[in-house]
């Protein structure tokens, strides 16, 4: 992995994935993140080209052990700094000269952000997948929108996999393309978790 403008990048001929990691403690050394090592590793497998912005510290408020961690929006009432996310976005990839629209994903925290990207931005995707995670309360997904969603999730993940299903109940309702997958184990991504997300990007 490369660093460009607070961004690890993968650099490949293949499809374009841009990653929204879940709640990092900081100071944090990329070269240690588990989530991003297990893609980065998969996306050289695959020669996709993988892009993964640095969060924000201050925006996982609820408690005071995570105010610091690196956060991405994860409710409405933060609905206003999506476009500041994506416009840092185009910046990296105007630096990276790669414009394709993107497959966006999630991971837990990211995982929220990316339900909201796909129902509070105009972001252009070529689909989504959301990690362990749900749906932001309140969030509405517009059918004009609309684009292919993977929703992966955990047997073992008693807090976020109800809310995984949800947001695969709101997406089929809105008559958005998704699919649920359910692997076993516990709240992490997997290796089988990146390899999923690669094939998904490369049919996507």
């Amino acid at each position: 992995m490369t660093a460009v403008d607070e961004a690890c990048v993968v650099r490949g001929k293949g499809p374009l994935v841009v990653y929204f990691h879940g709640m990092l403690p900081g100071p944090t050394d990329w070269r240690h993140v588990r989530e991003l090592s297990l893609l980065a590793a998969e996306a050289k497998r695959q020669g996709a080209t993988l892009v993964a912005l640095r969060g924000q510290q201050g925006l996982c408020g609820w408690s005071k052990e995570v105010s610091t961690h690196w956060c991405w929006p994860n409710d409405l009432s933060q609905r206003a700094l999506v476009k500041p996310v994506l416009d840092r976005l185009g910046r990296v990839l105007a630096q990276l000269e790669t414009r394709s629209p993107a497959v966006f994903v999630g991971f837990s925290n990211g995982g929220y952000f990316t339900a909201m990207v796909a129902s509070e931005s105009d972001a252009e995707a070529r689909g989504y997948v959301v990690l362990h995670a749900g749906n932001v309360t309140g969030e509405v997904f517009s059918p004009e929108r609309s684009r292919p969603v993977l929703v992966l999730g955990a047997s073992r993940d008693a807090i976020q996999l109800p809310g995984a299903k949800r947001l695969y109940a709101m997406l089929l309702e809105a008559k958005w393309p998704a699919q649920l997958e359910v692997r076993d184990g516990v709240h992490e991504v997997t290796a089988a978790d990146a390899r999923a997300v690669f094939e998904f990007a490369a049919k996507n």
